[in-house]
């Protein structure tokens, strides 16, 4: 699950209720769920950061004593030097993860996301619903099957709601109406990935039940302390 910025705050009519309407994807929509996911993945960056960075400045302050000790000996130059490098690096590190972060992007904005009529809406037992919030799309999610996946089995796939409009409930909507069609369509059992960077999306999944069931690490070693989360939902209990 992702949460997309968006640059201004959305148009509110204060003389109605906040109205929030869960629907099933229409092609008009196209746009907007596109510009929904990549804003809300181009957020990570800085979650990532942080999850990163800690194992980093750890073994930064480990050579800092060691380049202190020489700078002390021979000039102190060599500790501007070190520290230098060190911006340099943490500098190096954020943009390798947005370059991993729009690499992303641009792989799921070339699948599913390129023909998402034919990915969610026109395969069966898969669907994408979108919310609206005060009439303007502001969020998305879908449920794919495909012939990678086992009989019985779904994949939640592309969750994402606009920041704008956080803390409305948007996303649980979204996941009961995905969950009622899973149902519906008598699914067994629902999975998904996330990354460990992802803190909000992972508490509500474990609120609808879901559970943990793997860990990968990042396939980039630099970037080996984001993990992904695999978790499942068994729909028979």
């Amino acid at each position: 699950m992702t949460y997309s910025t968006s640059p201004e705050a959305l148009p509110r009519d204060e003389s109605k209720p906040d109205v929030v309407r869960i629907r099933t994807y229409e092609p008009t929509d196209y746009t907007e769920c596109r510009e929904i996911f990549t804003e809300g993945m181009q957020q990570l960056a800085n979650p990532v950061m942080e999850l990163v960075l800690p194992w980093y400045a750890k073994n930064a302050a480990v050579f800092f004593v060691f380049a202190a000790a020489v700078a002390f000996q021979w000039s102190l130059w060599i500790l501007a030097v070190y520290l230098l490098v060190c911006i340099v690096l943490v500098a190096l590190l954020y943009i390798n993860i947005y370059l991993q972060i729009m690499k992303f992007i641009g792989a799921c904005l070339s699948a599913d996301l390129r023909d998402i009529d034919k990915s969610y809406m026109y395969a069966k037992g898969s669907s994408m619903w979108v919310a609206e919030y005060n009439g303007k799309v502001v969020g998305m999610v879908g449920l794919i099957h495909s012939e990678n996946h086992p009989d019985g089995v779904a994949e939640l796939q592309r969750m994402s709601v606009s920041s704008s409009v956080r803390r409305k409930g948007i996303a649980g909507k979204l996941i009961r109406e995905l969950l009622n069609f899973a149902r519906e369509q008598n699914y067994k059992k629902i999975v998904l990935s996330t990354t460990g960077a992802q803190h909000a999306a992972i508490g509500m999944y474990k609120k609808f039940g879901f559970r943990l069931v793997n860990v990968f690490p990042y396939p980039q070693k630099i970037l080996e302390d984001l993990r992904y989360n695999c978790f499942e939902l068994d729909l028979t209990m």
